[in-house]
């Protein structure tokens, strides 16, 4: 501990303060981020892709990661021998 008081912030440099809000509170309630604004704008194709994903899982309708990695290998080497 070095005794010294804590620095205050410089004047113009302190963010506003957000106002919290949820969705439940506001339906027309929209991230303000781009990233989570994507995800909520697609938020119901996402779901649905998902699901669709873990049916397909569930049937054995998948590829391991050696036959997704021997797919790209496969495809890069035919696309490095077309001049």
């Amino acid at each position: 501990m070095t005794g010294k008081p804590p620095r205050e912030p410089k004047k113009g440099m302190a963010e506003p303060e957000a106002a919290y809000r949820h969705e439940a509170d506001d339906e027309n309630f929209v991230p303000e981020g781009g990233w989570d604004a994507y995800l909520y704008r697609n938020r119901h194709a996402i779901n649905e892709s998902c699901d669709r994903a873990d049916e397909e899982y569930a049937r054995g309708n998948y590829y391991t990661i050696e036959e997704v990695m021997a797919h790209i290998r496969a495809t890069i080497k035919a696309r490095a021998k077309k001049p």
